[in-house]
């Protein structure tokens, strides 16, 4: 059965699908049908279609000519018309294929650092100066010496020696971890390591790293696939009045609904201590929902600094 395909994905494949055949003459429809991730019942879809289209005219020598239909299963483009010219990208394209570069060339790892800036740099000159260095500056919530000593330690195989702040800060730990690798997610960047101190793999936001410095030779025990995603986290459910309505933003919340103003917020965290202090450090303006556990806490922490005041008062 063919999977269903949104109309934007399949135009991009049918723009992609000229030029790259045209470079392949001779590719089989089964080895092009691997090469995008489709079956050959809708990479024959494709073809069937792209023959049918072309130049306004539509006569037979304005419309895309793709041999594919003999018995060896070879595609090969006799007549492509326009689509093998190199796609003008839009300064909205520019713009997001720049964040992506920036974020990437930030990131800890074994990246080709060269094609990095190579392909920065055309992307400015094709977006323009000013597109560049206005309008582009995308940085990650993290340290610029912890990233390094991260790169390098991935790089060698080193232990790394840290001073770690818990979510709250309040915590501050003496740790040796061996990095693994790094992760992005929701704006920031994490370190997934063995640590020593846990006697096991943990995740490590790098704008939390205190202070750090390459360790020994160091490889990490196997301990099966790695995650593909920072910590488990944990759906709390929010009522914002008005002035809180900033959080959705912020910290992409989802909108559940609205009801005399109060929104009904969606918050994905990985920590229900953090969530409980966020809910107090707004004031009134935003209430607990779900879980039970988050408006437990919050109630005890409210408890707790009513009763801090209450004895401020009386003494």
């Amino acid at each position: 059965m063919t999977r269903a395909i949104a109309a934007p994905e399949r135009l991009s494949r049918l723009l992609a699908l000229v030029p790259w055949l045209s470079a392949h003459d001779g590719v089989t429809v089964s080895e092009a049908a691997t090469h995008f991730g489709v079956t050959t019942e809708e990479l024959v879809d494709d073809l069937n279609l792209l023959i049918c289209s072309g130049l306004p005219g539509y006569g037979p020598e304005h419309l895309v000519d793709i041999q594919f239909w003999d018995e060896d299963e070879e595609i090969h483009v006799l007549d492509p018309q326009t689509l093998t010219a190199p796609m003008r990208l839009t300064p909205d394209e520019v713009t997001a294929l720049l964040v992506g570069l920036r974020v990437l060339a930030q990131v800890p790892g074994d990246h080709d650092r060269d094609a990095l800036v190579t392909a920065t740099a055309k992307l400015e000159r094709a977006g323009g100066g000013a597109l560049a260095a206005d309008l582009v500056d995308m940085r990650i919530a993290s340290a610029d010496q912890a990233a390094a000593v991260l790169d390098d330690a991935i790089a060698k195989k080193l232990s790394v020696q840290m001073t770690y702040a818990g979510i709250t800060r309040e915590d501050v730990t003496e740790r040796t971890i061996t990095p693994m690798r790094v992760l992005v997610g929701q704006g920031f960047t994490y370190v997934e390591a063995w640590c020593d101190l846990a006697e096991a793999v943990r995740t490590f936001r790098l704008d939390r790293i205190i202070a750090c410095s390459l360790g020994e030779a160091s490889t990490p025990p196997v301990v099966g696939p790695p995650d593909e995603a920072p910590p488990a986290q944990t759906r709390v459910e929010l009522a914002l009045q008005p002035p809180a309505a900033w959080l959705i933003e912020t910290h992409g919340a989802k909108l559940l609904g609205e009801a005399g103003g109060v929104r009904s917020v969606e918050l994905l965290v990985s920590d229900l201590e953090w969530s409980a202090r966020l809910v107090l450090s707004l004031g009134g303006q935003a209430r607990a929902i779900s879980p039970t556990a988050l408006v437990d806490r919050v109630r005890v922490l409210a408890q707790e600094a009513l009763a801090g005041y209450g004895a401020s008062t009386t003494a």
